[in-house]
């Protein structure tokens, strides 16, 4: 699997609160025409408006209403959680975005309640191989990190001006 549409069902949900995961999410999103369901908030609602700006958003309630998948960052924050909490009760496929190397376990963890996806998403050899490590029941599949390239281009740039 080399892209992100590959792997969703639509329509989608995507859940994001902060910024590494949502950079992610959001680069791969930009080639993909399947039809999806937005809730951004914290850092990520501004890096959502800013690609794409003329995109709904929508409450949390209404966005896993008739959804076949749900597309998730880990963040800190309960939204998340909350949303891969609703997508198990409602017998939706539910894919996580770890953007990081380090709280594996911890980011799918909320008031000592774990809810752990159906599939994780990770963008390099490490962040796989630790990630299979740690979750062997789940299936894990590498990404390219679209987002790093896309910023390595514009520091290229701006180095060759």
């Amino acid at each position: 699997m080399n892209r992100l549409d590959e792997i969703l069902e639509s329509p989608f949900a995507v859940f994001c609160h902060d910024a590494g995961a949502a950079n992610l999410i959001i680069e791969w999103l930009k080639d993909c025409n399947l039809e999806m369901k937005v809730c951004m908030e914290g850092p990520a609602k501004e890096i959502w408006k800013r690609n794409f700006p003329n995109t709904d958003l929508y409450p949390l309630d209404t966005v896993m209403d008739d959804v076949k998948t749900l597309l998730s960052g880990t963040g800190w924050g309960e939204l998340e959680f909350i949303a891969r909490n609703k997508a198990k009760k409602r017998n939706i496929k539910n894919i996580a975005v770890i953007d990081h190397w380090v709280n594996y376990r911890e980011r799918f963890i909320e008031q000592e309640k774990e809810e752990l996806p159906d599939m994780i998403i990770v963008t390099d050899k490490y962040a796989f191989k630790k990630a299979e490590l740690l979750f062997p029941s789940i299936l894990v599949i590498q990404l390219h990190n679209d987002y790093l390239e896309q910023v390595t281009k514009k520091a290229r740039l701006l180095r060759k001006k």
